[in-house]
């Protein structure tokens, strides 16, 4: 008798059995029926043969996906499944060797003059290319030049190559000259000239060798003709030195090119920067976050859930992104009879395009070649209340299914990545077997303050020099307080301005004009300190240097950044930080590379198919913060409330989420219209919550991006990235990464569990102010602060019976921020009638209350970072 196989039962007949037609027929009914309907495989190919290889693909051993992301918008395309990003990139350092005078912000460090007639020069807050104002230069007379001319000259090395670079705007020929006067080349060089249009800003550049150590004076010109008088507006003017390869390179570029290399690969920073603040950003399929982060341009609107909102009569709300390029756009949204469409804007936010309205589903745009921005438009003008919902905005030509927005990032805030001038030497980001980026550092940079140990060298006429300890390493760059590039120099005696560093030392020559240090007097070591915490010494009976043989009764401090106008004015030599203050930096070249772990947040992940990347600087993480008083029955961040500014310490471009005790909160962020009067203060990003939702005893803070990178650094100018490409590496990552932070928080736990916590500190109170108490018997805690072990100080307790408005306590050095910090608390007036108080911790340690009642105030929830 036949046999038959286990598993599907197949005759299998014997060597002298006679087979039947029939069951050779049933045998392959049971294959079919055992492999199943072929069509309904969840693979590609829809055979068996193929469907395997398919499975084996995703399971067996593969190397990662290998792409690079450059600054900027681009379209990535992801794997199979979703993955984790690991990143490298390389450090990079620029150094404006205009310090921080080319921003135009300080209308004092340039002059203007004339070829025929007169000239003028103003600031424009209106137009600029970049921080918060331009500078206009007039002349008055036609077929004349005018030109405005930055009032300290550079003198440079004529065995380098620099590249100097800045912004015009104009009717008529406007450019940019070094030379050994205003206007003129001699020594130097002239940029292109740019002209016909006086709203967008069309860069002026020049690389060049200088053909004299004379100084150089630079300046942005502008030539009237027969029937114009010459006017054009300037800005955003750097000068870099590079490499002679470089500026082959540029001088064979035709100008367009240059223009957009240069933007690419030499943006405007203030003194020197580094690779820093970066942000890598994948926002997921659906481009659009919730209704409550639009911006409403006019009329009003109801947000009825995170993805629905009714639009009442003529209004419109919006919501801009950066985009890509030549790239098709769809926007598609449930929608009841309102309006929608899209408009694009340039680099500058000009106006380029917009498409017509529709009162259908979706609408698709593809961007120009300029364009930078995209801007999704929901209308009802002219019409009634509409309601709109699942909005969705994809790249490619069909709208896709609506879906929440799923971002993903990386943050660095922090990461600081360095090199010299020609790169060959730079610091490197990595991401290490556990998935957590570290960097191999061959640079470091400190602070030079008043903390280091000072000691005065000597002196000779205009300057003196002092000295602290060795630094670990050499190639030094040092930065002034005032943003200015110290001169490195091998003989600084006489030589205001520059340094000299190395293992055995380092040495500066300071101008007694900054010191207030008179030409007989010798500084004693605190008051070389107070200079380096931003202090000047003058005599306040005669308003000059401070002289050896002045009646010391006159020795006064004043902030060397600012005039002597009475504001600041110290008695004492000062142990604090002036108010506003940029110390000395100091950056040198290690000795012996460190490899060091480096903070972030995040991490990056792409999704199937194609992804929109957006990598930049300007990040700022968790910035402690504390929520204006009460309008509107709201609490506001980076809004001026009853005539109360609150700031953020970078003005915004977009707040990006707003946490409560650490954990993301659910506030209202918004964005400011461009023509909005707030913007040179406040910048475009704010938030808010509803009063009955805020917690006043709570630790609040905010990530955001900041409008002015440009202050806080520089993008990678790439990032090599890999991702796991199949299922099986996908798993293994995850794996790795779990059972190391696993490890991680019972080390933590462990730890935490050993350590002493840090104690609370009882301060000295003063002005009257005396811990609160009552007669009813309940015990309230005494004020009292501590610093945890992130480095935070906190403040509890309360206190009454004071002087309102002046120094409750003062906090000694080391839990002290670097900045104002205002916080919101509560107070109570008598019969327990609670009002709005305001605590202000100052640079200085000073912890002042404000309310209309002194009866008490309490502490809890001041939380800051200990900065000095």
């Amino acid at each position: 008798m036949a046999e038959v196989t286990p598993n599907l039962g197949l005759k299998k007949p014997l060597e002298s059995e006679f087979v039947s037609i029939q069951t050779l027929n049933e045998n392959m009914d049971k294959v079919d029926q055992s492999l199943g309907p072929v069509e309904d495989l969840p693979t590609t190919a829809k055979n068996a043969a193929g469907a395997i290889s398919e499975i084996y693909d995703q399971l067996t051993d593969k190397p990662h996906e290998q792409l690079t992301l450059t600054p900027g918008v681009q379209v990535v395309q992801g794997g199979d499944v979703p993955a984790i990003l690991r990143s490298t990139m390389q450090g990079r350092t620029l150094v404006n060797l205009l310090g921080r005078d080319g921003n135009c912000e300080d209308l004092s460090k340039w002059s203007k003059t004339q070829t025929s007639g007169t000239s003028s020069l103003s600031t424009d807050t209106t137009n600029k290319a970049c921080g918060n104002q331009s500078l206009v230069v007039m002349g008055s007379a036609v077929n004349s030049v005018a030109m405005m001319y930055l009032l300290s000259p550079l003198v440079l090395d004529i065995s380098k190559n620099y590249l100097a670079v800045g912004y015009a705007r104009s009717q008529l020929p406007a450019t940019l000259t070094i030379g050994t006067s205003a206007g003129i080349t001699a020594g130097g060089t002239i940029s292109n000239s740019v002209t016909g249009n006086s709203v967008a800003w069309n860069m002026i550049y020049a690389a060049f060798k200088p053909t004299t150590t004379s100084p150089l004076y630079v300046s942005g010109n502008v030539e009237g003709n027969a029937t114009m008088a010459p006017a054009a507006g300037f800005d955003g003017f750097r000068l870099y030195e590079i490499t002679a390869p470089e500026k082959t390179y540029i001088d064979s570029l035709t100008t367009t090119a240059a223009q957009t290399y240069i933007a690419a690969n030499y943006p405007y920073v203030d003194d020197m920067k580094h690779v820093n603040a970066v942000y890598l950003e994948n926002k997921g399929k659906n481009l659009l976050p919730p209704f409550s982060e639009w911006t409403q341009y006019a009329g009003s609107s109801i947000i009825t859930g995170s993805y629905s909102v009714t639009l009442n009569a003529g209004s419109t709300i919006q919501f801009d992104i950066s985009c890509m390029p030549n790239q098709v756009y769809v926007f598609s949204l449930s929608n009841t009879g309102g309006k929608i469409s899209i408009g694009t804007f340039d680099e500058n936010m000009i106006f380029l395009a917009q498409t017509s309205n529709v009162t259908t589903g979706s609408t698709s745009k593809i961007t120009e070649a300029n364009a930078k921005y995209l801007r999704v438009i929901i209308d009802t003008t002219g019409l009634s209340a509409k309601n709109f919902s699942n909005p969705m905005l994809n790249i490619g030509s069909e709208a896709l299914p609506f879906e929440p927005q799923k971002p993903s990032y990386l943050y660095l805030p922090d990461c600081n990545l360095r090199s010299n001038v020609d790169g060959s030497v730079v610091d490197r980001l990595y991401t290490d077997g556990q998935g957590k980026p570290r960097v191999m550092r061959r640079f470091r940079e400190i602070v030079l303050d008043g903390s280091l140990v000072w000691e005065f060298v000597d002196g000779t006429s205009g300057s003196k020099r002092v000295s602290f300890a060795s630094i670990p390493g050499s190639n030094a760059t040092a930065i002034k307080f005032d943003g200015k590039i110290l001169r490195a120099a091998a003989e600084t005696y006489g030589n205001p301005d520059s340094f000299a560093a190395s293992s055995s030392g380092a040495m500066f020559c300071l101008s007694n004009d900054d010191t207030g240090w008179g030409e007989s007097y010798t500084p004693t070591a605190n008051e070389i300190k107070a200079y380096f915490y931003g202090w000047r010494m003058y005599n306040d009976y005669t308003g000059l240097n401070f002289n050896q043989g002045d009646d010391p009764i006159h020795k006064k401090w004043t902030p060397v950044h600012m005039p002597w106008d009475g504001q600041g004015i110290a008695s004492v030599v000062p142990t604090n930080f002036s108010s506003s203050y940029s110390p000395y930096r100091l950056m040198y070249q290690l000795a012996q590379s460190i490899d060091e772990p480096v903070t972030y947040e995040g991490s990056l992940m792409l999704h199937e198919g194609e992804n929109h990347v957006e990598v930049g600087t300007g990040i700022v993480v968790r910035e402690a913060v504390a929520p204006s008083g009460i309008a509107l029955d709201r609490y506001h961040i980076n809004t001026n409330v009853n005539g109360i500014p609150k700031l953020l310490k970078n003005r915004p471009d977009r707040i990006a989420e707003m946490f409560k005790n650490s954990v993301v909160d659910d506030w209202v962020k918004g964005r400011r219209n461009s023509d909005s009067v707030a913007l040179s203060v406040y910048g475009y990003g704010y938030a808010y919550i509803q009063k009955d939702r805020f917690n006043p005893t709570a630790a609040y803070s905010v990530t955001y991006l900041a409008l002015d990178a440009y202050t806080l650094g520089i993008a990678p100018q790439t990032i090599s990235a890999e991702y796991a490409p199949n299922i099986r590496e996908s798993i293994e990552s995850l794996v790795r990464e779990v059972v190391e932070a696993r490890t991680e928080t019972s080390v933590l736990k462990n730890t935490k569990a050993q350590e002493q916590q840090p104690q609370w500190i009882a301060p000295t109170l003063r002005n009257g102010w005396e811990n609160y108490s009552n007669t009813g018997g309940v015990l309230y805690t005494n004020a009292s602060y501590r610093k945890n072990e992130l480095g935070y100080v906190e403040l509890k307790g309360l206190v009454s019976q004071g002087t309102v408005g002046v120094a409750a306590f003062v906090l000694p050095t080391g839990y002290r921020p670097r900045s104002y910090r205002v916080f919101a608390v509560h107070a109570e007036s008598g019969g327990g009638t609670m009002v709005h108080g305001e605590v202000i911790v100052f640079p200085d340690g000073q912890v002042r209350v404000y309310a209309s009642s002194n009866v008490y105030f309490g502490f809890d929830g001041v939380v800051f970072e200990a900065e000095q």
